[in-house]
């Protein structure tokens, strides 16, 4: 008798250490970013795993982080992945307008909740909900400030991000749309930084060899990366006056326009993306409804506010 009630009880733990197990067992969540490397983006990822950590959801959801490296049928296939494995939620910061669709659609079609992130798709509303910015709003907020840093007057080039990708295509809109109200203010070249430091320098140095900053009175980057490669090469060959806006408000491109050496540069909140994503995709997961968008807006840099901006950045 008492081995037959010392075996009911070692069954009896068993079972409980097992439905124990079971009820702890983590939920997936993918977060699937576009390219880690990028300065921005990696910020946004940041921000994602600190609301995670100072929010207690660490200890029920497991965040796995995709890297498609700017590359779409990268992060389709990481997305049909994570579903596979049964991720109970997808937040996708999009590659492409309109690569990224595919993407997003596997996810409607498995049932998996998807929250989009900073760059936008086609069609943002096939999000069950998106936390980002207006996109179109940096560009007007950006070249609205350096035209009238120009005086409203003079030659422009503009250093775009990856052709084809939200944020180039809806910045560049952005730009032009105030360009269109400077009669005297021309776009005389533009080509692709690909949101890179290095690449902006490489080109702005070729430009420069090219004689097509010779008359050019200001450069528009559709980031702060690109701005401040611009900036390096400009100012290595003498070209000091040439006035440069960027878009992000990074650390290095606050303490360049505290110094003089950039016009412009707008406040992205990386933070605010990151963290209002990772509550809206948990939301989901957890059956609660969210909003359709979570605008974050942007917000114009001027020297005098900038201490402000770089606390922001801690």
């Amino acid at each position: 008798m008492k081995k037959l009630v010392t075996m009911i009880l070692v069954v009896c733990l068993l079972l409980a250490t097992v439905c124990g197990a079971l009820a702890e067992e983590k939920k997936v969540i993918a977060l699937c970013v576009a390219q880690v490397s990028n300065e921005f983006q990696s910020r946004i990822k940041d921000a994602m795993e600190k609301y995670a950590e100072d929010n207690g959801l660490n200890d029920k959801y497991e965040f796995t982080v995709f890297d498609a490296n700017f590359d779409t049928a990268k992060q389709l296939e990481q997305v049909e992945n994570a579903i596979g494995q049964g991720a109970a939620g997808v937040v996708m910061i999009p590659v492409d307008m309109k690569g990224s669709v595919p993407a997003v659609q596997a996810c409607l079609d498995a049932g998996v909740p998807v929250v989009g992130c900073n760059s936008d798709i086609e069609d943002n509303t096939l999000f069950d909900c998106y936390v980002g910015s207006d996109t179109v709003d940096s560009g007007h907020i950006e070249m609205q400030a350096l035209a009238e840093a120009m005086g409203g007057e003079g030659k422009l080039v503009e250093m775009e991000g990856n052709y084809g990708e939200s944020p180039q295509i809806l910045r560049d809109q952005g730009i032009r749309d105030i360009v269109e109200q400077y009669p005297d203010i021309e776009i005389v070249y533009n080509d692709t930084g690909k949101w890179s430091r290095d690449e902006a320098k490489t080109k702005m140095e070729n430009w420069i060899m090219q004689g097509l900053m010779d008359d050019a009175k200001a450069v528009v980057c559709h980031n702060d990366a690109m701005a401040v490669g611009c900036m390096m090469a400009l100012e290595e060959n003498g070209m000091n006056d040439i006035l440069i806006a960027g878009i992000d408000a990074n650390a290095d491109m606050l303490g360049y326009l505290k110094e003089g050496r950039v016009a412009v540069t707008v406040f992205q909140n990386a933070a605010g993306q990151g963290e209002g994503a990772i509550k809206a995709v948990v939301d989901l997961v957890e059956g609660k409804e969210v909003p359709q968008f979570d605008w974050i807006p942007y917000e114009l840099v001027t020297v005098e506010t900038a201490d402000d901006y770089l606390a922001l950045l801690g």
